[in-house]
């Protein structure tokens, strides 16, 4: 059974912790893997906030979010996901710089690099958040959007 942290929102597959090792919060069982909860967000009608969630909660990410994101908080510490995505893939520091440039329009992404670098999965991905970020949700195929 997984397991999650509510505090560090980290998954832990198949062990018997019951405290977090991250952080030290409890852990719950969690019958299905973070990213299919983040995956069912409820749209907020917060442009930026919709569309980086949306971008982070996308599988390329799935375990990296740690303590950056803090979904009760409605708050993303870019500072800190742009410095820790640093060692990360090049696809990451992608949807990393889309977020940032999506969030506070601080990430220099480059379209090119979008086009050459993201296979179609997560290329389709960086279309919705933007498509998001526009105020667009049923067009962009998004479940549950109004």
């Amino acid at each position: 059974m997984t397991r999650f942290c509510l505090g560090c929102h980290r998954e832990y597959p198949g062990g018997e912790e019951v405290v977090c090792p991250h952080c030290g919060v409890d852990l719950v069982a969690a019958p299905e893997s973070l990213h299919a909860l983040l995956e069912r967000f409820v749209f907020t009608g917060w442009a930026e906030w919709d569309s980086v969630t949306y971008l982070l909660a996308s599988p390329l990410l799935a375990g990296k979010l740690g303590p950056f994101v803090d979904v009760t908080g409605y708050s993303v510490d870019i500072e800190a996901l742009v410095e820790a995505s640093g060692a990360w893939s090049h696809a990451e520091q992608l949807f990393v710089a889309l977020a940032a440039d999506l969030w506070r329009a601080t990430g220099a992404v480059s379209v090119r690099e979008l086009v050459a670098t993201l296979d179609d999965a997560n290329f389709a991905r960086a279309l919705a958040a933007i498509e998001i970020a526009r105020g667009a949700r049923v067009g962009a195929g998004i479940g549950g959007a109004p």
